[in-house]
């Protein structure tokens, strides 16, 4: 995420103008720097709820709407519905203005899930008429068979045998310590192309301020934009109740009112140490007593590794625990930018978050949140996983390693962090996803604060060949071609053909020509997961509505 003068991180800039040159200091010299300044360059003021403003951005919206720039339009709307008050007439006509876009869009389970809000929240009786037509008009739509879908086709949810204790995740997938990488993901049995061994829900998600009025803030889906705005400020809003309610049991009721600080005080993700500072304090009851015990004790030593546990009890202070133990395998370049980081988020956290400032009491405390902010930080720096979305930390899916030669592929979407294999894994080898570029799709531009250590980039004997495919895989090349080209072939029977290729032509994966179909199929892959989960969505808001 770039700095920007008027947005994302613009205190942070320009407290880093301002600091002095010692850029291996400790924490708390940055922690007192930043208490010297946070009132001049940290300390914004906040945006707070306001009919006037909702009614300012609707109009926006309105106008958006007319040029048919229906994206840009509900995000002014869902901004409109969190500026609205309490029990005003702007919240309801939002939810009404949204309704009449998913109508010209087509979507009607989802217009009929806003004009249902639009009535719960005092949409004016003058204009009821309107809205009611509008009601009837989309269910006469789905009535005649008109909706855009709710089943899935294929499913794209594990579908190889699950463990049995961590049901998200393929049996046969374990953990391994390697020199290199640290933690990884192996294979304890061969896996075939199309096996889909992680359907994983994040556990933390940082796109809230940088998606404010397009993603959920607790699990990160866009959810169409359909979401539900946070009561208490207008920078938060969530896919449903359930995700509402989650997000502010462990990390936004400490946040909740002081959104414009943490925007400006942002620097790429590094919000996520002090998040999970806030959800690790949660489940131990708020009592920082015995989170400190915990974390100076040695059961707080080694590494974490979840396939040490069993999910099904869903104790999720132990997997907290586990988190924790995520361990550090690289400081990086960008160390120094997490130390300030750090200190920055703690001085405004324990100068503006009354919760917080009523838990911590003694130098002690104060101490110890400062060096979980940095610690966590830093842990979660080689956690996160990065979309378009969001950056995400997750208990499984942060364990894959980068490769420039990736045997699987990582998507993360709809609020899902999701691992499907790309080409055959033999029993003993470990699962690798691209974070960036690969042999067959290199990214020249790509900058990254880690020395790739693959086995692309490190193995002098490894490099690509052409001309060595047989010539039965070049007629099965010859067939992808005609059936991805067909107008008459549907999505399953394209997957399938590039499934049977993959598998049975492995050998010569280093090959151009195996290249070509990796990246075809990798595209096809992540688009098909994406149209499951965004299918999945229209079936859960058409759920709702009976």
């Amino acid at each position: 995420m770039a700095y920007e003068r008027n947005g994302v991180g613009a205190g942070m800039k320009a407290l880093m103008d301002e600091m002095p040159d010692y850029p291996h200091a400790d924490v708390t010299k940055y922690r007192d720097f930043a208490l010297l300044r946070q009132a001049a360059l940290l300390d914004v003021p906040e945006r707070v709820k306001c009919d006037r403003r909702a009614a300012q951005l609707r109009q926006e919206g309105n106008r958006l709407y007319l040029e048919r720039l229906y994206g840009d339009a509900l995000e002014r709307y869902n901004e409109s519905i969190c500026f609205a008050e309490r029990d005003s007439d702007q919240l309801g006509m939002g939810f009404a203005n949204r309704s009449a876009i998913y109508c010209e869009q087509g979507e009607f389970e989802y217009a009929l899930a806003n004009i249902a809000l639009a009535k719960a929240h005092h949409y004016p009786e003058k204009l009821m008429p309107k809205l009611l037509a509008r009601e009837q008009s989309c269910r006469a739509k789905l009535d005649a068979g008109q909706s855009k879908g709710t089943v899935p086709n294929p499913r794209m949810d594990v579908n190889v045998n699950a463990n049995p204790k961590i049901p998200f995740v393929a049996d046969g997938v374990g953990m391994k310590l390697y020199k290199q990488f640290g933690r990884g993901l192996i294979a304890e049995r061969d896996f075939q192309v199309g096996d889909i061994i992680l359907d994983e829900k994040p556990t933390l998600v940082t796109n809230a301020l940088g998606y404010r009025y397009t993603n959920c803030a607790n699990c990160s889906t866009g959810f169409n934009h359909s979401l539900l705005p946070c009561p208490g400020c207008v920078s938060y809003m969530y896919c449903s109740e359930e995700c509402l309610q989650r997000d502010k049991r462990f990390v936004h009721r400490f946040e909740c009112g002081m959104a414009e600080k943490l925007r400006n005080a942002m620097f790429c993700s590094t919000i996520i140490g002090p998040k999970l500072f806030f959800y690790g304090l949660t489940l131990f009851d708020d009592d920082l007593q015995a989170m400190m015990d915990y974390c100076h004790g040695k059961t707080a030593q080694g590494l974490g590794n979840p396939f040490e546990m069993d999910f099904r009890t869903e104790d999720q202070l132990d997997q907290f625990k586990v988190l924790h133990k995520a361990g550090v395998h690289h400081i990086t370049i960008l160390d120094q930018v997490r130390r300030v980081s750090a200190a920055v988020f703690y001085v405004l956290f324990t100068e503006h978050s009354p919760l917080l400032k009523r838990l911590v009491t003694t130098q002690a405390q104060r101490d110890f949140v400062l060096n979980c902010f940095l610690d966590y930080t830093r842990k979660c720096g080689a956690l996160l996983l990065d979309s378009t979305e969001s950056s995400t930390v997750s208990l499984v899916g942060s364990i894959v390693n980068h490769s420039c030669d990736p045997n699987a592929v990582l998507t993360i979407h709809g609020g899902h962090i999701k691992l499907a294999v790309l080409r055959p894994i033999a029993k003993g080898e470990q699962i690798l996803a691209s974070y960036g570029p690969t042999w067959w799709q290199p990214k020249p531009d790509y900058e990254s604060c880690y020395k790739c250590k693959c086995v692309v980039c490190t193995k002098p004997s490894w490099s690509i060949k052409q001309g060595t495919l047989p010539p039965a895989a070049v007629q099965h090349d010859r067939l992808i071609t005609t059936i991805s080209c067909s107008p008459e072939a549907n999505f399953a029977d394209r997957l399938n053909v590039m499934q049977q290729f993959l598998n049975r032509y492995a050998a010569f994966h280093a090959d151009v020509a195996y290249g070509e179909v990796l990246k075809l199929y990798n595209l096809m892959l992540k688009g098909m997961i994406q149209l499951d989960l965004t299918t999945g969505e229209r079936a859960k808001v058409a759920a709702s509505l009976k």
